[in-house]
């Protein structure tokens, strides 16, 4: 099984000059690939031997170790490029039920949003409970909550990726065991090598169609758990904070969280038409 990650960076500059410009960002986002792979690659792992395939088992990768399911070569391009990739052997031949292998391919993905609902939950509820100004927050605060942002935000962008059904996403695997025709359709030379570059597209446009969904659902679903504004969760993830209400109209993203909130219009004294 396949589980795959990208960052938005790589259409850019390498993703490594985030070391230098943004420190706090690189971290994040390598921390947040490595642990949701490693955990996502387990559970296609978990589920095949719950169905009945030993392989995850004999192969040696029911191990929490990053190297055994990534492998040097997607560290490698994670730190360079933030492109990520992992692998979980499985025998699709022995594993039982009508949907196995569906259910197979789904746990890694079903791993993903879990993990952003625990980190979605995790930072809603910090926030809802702590009303600390946002100016007296202690680096660690500021820290720990820009990973939990960051965490849940690249876990649902995760999950979405690897459920598009071109292989070798999971996705492709599971529409393959649900709809028949589908996986007749796989089996052509022709198709596979169209279904490959329709693959190699997705993974370059991916990021900018899926980004800014998980972005947005990611602030959409703090506001609701938290009772904060999602102004307040886009600031976290920029890790600043606008005083001056001129700046906030550099930002048209900030612009529409002003328009959309009299609250915050009333305390930033910012009136939009």
């Amino acid at each position: 099984m396949h589980g795959g990650a990208y960052d938005a960076a790589m259409y850019g500059n390498l993703f490594i000059g985030y070391l230098q410009t943004d420190p706090a960002y690189f971290f994040a986002v390598v921390i947040t690939v490595v642990i949701s792979i490693t955990l996502h690659e387990l559970a296609h792992g978990y589920a095949a031997i719950k169905l009945g395939d030993d392989t995850p088992i004999f192969t040696g990768h029911m191990t929490m170790n990053p190297l055994v399911h990534m492998g040097g070569i997607s560290l490698l391009l994670l730190a360079m490029m933030g492109i990520a990739f992992g692998a979980m052997p499985v025998d699709r031949t022995r594993l039982r039920g009508k949907y196995g292998e569906a259910i197979m391919a789904g746990a890694g993905p079903a791993t993903n949003f879990v993990l952003a609902a625990l980190a979605y939950v995790g930072l809603g509820l910090w926030e809802r409970f702590d009303h600390t100004p946002y100016a007296q927050w202690t680096p660690a605060a500021t820290n720990g909550k820009y990973l939990l942002l960051i965490f849940a935000m690249y876990n649902f962008l995760l999950g979405l990726f690897n459920l598009i059904p071109l292989p070798p996403l999971d996705g492709s695997w599971i529409a393959a065991n649900v709809f028949p025709a589908y996986r007749r359709w796989l089996s052509h030379d022709l198709v596979r090598g169209v279904a490959s570059a329709l693959m190699f597209a997705a993974f370059l446009v991916g990021g900018y169609v899926l980004t800014p969904v998980a972005l947005k659902t990611t602030l959409k679903i703090e506001q609701l758990i938290s009772s904060r504004s999602e102004f307040h969760f886009a600031q976290i993830f920029r890790r600043i904070s606008i005083t001056n209400p001129e700046q906030a109209k550099e930002d048209d993203e900030t612009v529409e969280m002003f328009r959309h909130s009299p609250q915050l219009q009333e305390h930033y004294g910012v009136v939009y038409d």
